[in-house]
């Protein structure tokens, strides 16, 4: 690209010199020639008037000296030489002027200039002016040569100027090219450069915004399999315990594990949305007491065999909420089996108006936390205790509170650890 660029901008600008420097190295040459024939003029006019009207009767007359290479001459109405420099024979340009014309012409290698002499109406004399043609010849190709060094110069400043608007091209286009090779590669960090090119930064704008979305994209695909993981794992042991249960009393009721088989589904069903991008809130409000019969259902079962109580409350009046019942069952999910996993007691989850917002509080009666909070919400942190796990499951809930429009908070570490859920109310919601 940089060589077109350069070879563009020195074609053009050969072109551009040619024609405009033909035409003038043509008006060059007529300006000095006119500028000679104008000085030979002079000379002969000059000449002219140191000649007496008692020439034609035998007068002497001599020419005066030139500073310059020009020569003058006189010539008698014979066509000879009288006095002066010239040839012998005046020649066609001196026939002429005995006629009474001045003449403009050329012979032998010389630029002629003759003018006749007249004594009344008669013509006595002729005085012929003449320079060598190469003197005219060195002014015109000395002003060549100075055109010719100017072209040179304007076709090296196009070839500089070419070469860096053909950089400032072609990096930011490298830049695209590399990152659009990196996208190739699986490299969804890469950014394309800038420029000052409007047409190649919408370009790169437009790569960047795709490898952004990409990367997204990409993440959300490799973090569904560690979130479906952590999810699936707790209904799954639930339905498991439920089977068993049925299994060791033939005939007993298989409602609880149909239950525990359908929200298997629905968990399935969210975190496909949420790897999809697509957790925004549900668009139509509703109440949020109504997910823990759900919740009840889910995991009693679970908290009686680790041998745990779990206890729901929820204030009268709780306002209604703009978010998807569901999602908001997830992150209820993840703070209960973080309570069961790392805390220890009575697992309480209340429900009450933050004024503005609805809170969801999941306290356990543990030891607290004893490492730092600031990075509790984040993948390799987990649970209520100061041993490290997969931490999967508090990432997940933050991410999928943010995406109704609410937070997940740790609102105190000891003696016991309090996880609240905020999720705005429904008349607050723009």
């Amino acid at each position: 690209m940089r060589q077109r660029i350069v070879s563009v901008a020195m074609r053009v600008t050969s072109v551009a010199i040619i024609l405009f420097a033909l035409p003038l190295a043509a008006a060059v040459y007529l300006f000095f020639l006119s500028d000679e024939r104008a000085e030979l003029e002079r000379a002969a006019v000059v000449a002219a008037a140191t000649v007496g009207p008692g020439f034609g009767e035998g007068e002497p007359a001599k020419m005066p000296d030139t500073e310059t290479d020009i020569e003058v001459g006189l010539y008698r109405p014979t066509g000879q030489l009288a006095t002066g420099q010239g040839p012998a024979a005046g020649g066609r340009q001196v026939a002429r002027s005995l006629r009474g014309e001045p003449v403009q012409g050329s012979s032998s290698g010389q630029i002629v200039e003759t003018i006749p002499v007249y004594s009344g109406d008669e013509v006595i004399a002729v005085v012929r002016a003449s320079t060598p043609l190469w003197s005219l010849w060195q002014r015109v190709l000395a002003t060549w040569a100075a055109m010719v060094g100017l072209a040179a110069v304007a076709v090296a400043t196009a070839v500089i100027l070419a070469r860096r608007q053909a950089r400032l091209l072609a990096t930011p286009l490298q830049s695209v090219a590399r990152t659009a090779h990196a996208l190739g590669e699986g490299d969804f960090s890469a950014r394309a450069q800038g420029s000052d090119v409007p047409e190649i930064d919408q370009t790169a704008d437009a790569l960047n915004v795709t490898a952004a979305r990409l990367g997204a994209l990409i993440a959300r695909e490799r973090s569904f399999s560690a979130n479906a993981s952590h999810q699936l794992r707790t209904p799954l042991t639930a339905l498991r315990l439920e089977l068993e249960a049925a299994l060791g009393h033939p005939g007993a009721d298989l409602g609880p594990a149909m239950g525990l088989a359908d929200e298997l589904e629905r968990t399935i069903e969210d975190l496909l949305l949420l790897a999809r991008g697509a957790g925004s809130p549900a668009g139509s409000s509703g109440p949020l007491d109504g997910q823990f019969e759900g919740l009840q259902q889910r995991w009693t079962t679970a908290a009686t065999a680790a041998g745990r109580e779990l206890r729901l409350e929820s204030e009268p009046e709780i306002p209604l909420v703009y978010a998807s019942a569901a999602v908001v069952g997830q992150v209820v999910d993840v703070l209960v089996d973080n309570a069961l996993r790392h805390g220890s007691g009575r697992i309480t989850v209340s429900v009450r108006d933050a004024g503005g917002a609805v809170a969801v509080d999941v306290v356990d009666e543990g030891n607290g936390l004893s490492q730092g909070t600031l990075d509790i919400f984040e993948r390799g942190i987990s649970g209520s205790s100061p041993a490290p796990g997969h931490g999967i499951g508090l990432a997940l809930a933050r991410d999928l509170a943010q995406s109704q429009g609410g937070r997940l908070l740790l609102t105190r570490t000891t003696p016991s650890t309090v996880f609240t859920l905020l999720i705005p109310a429904a008349e607050d919601v723009s």
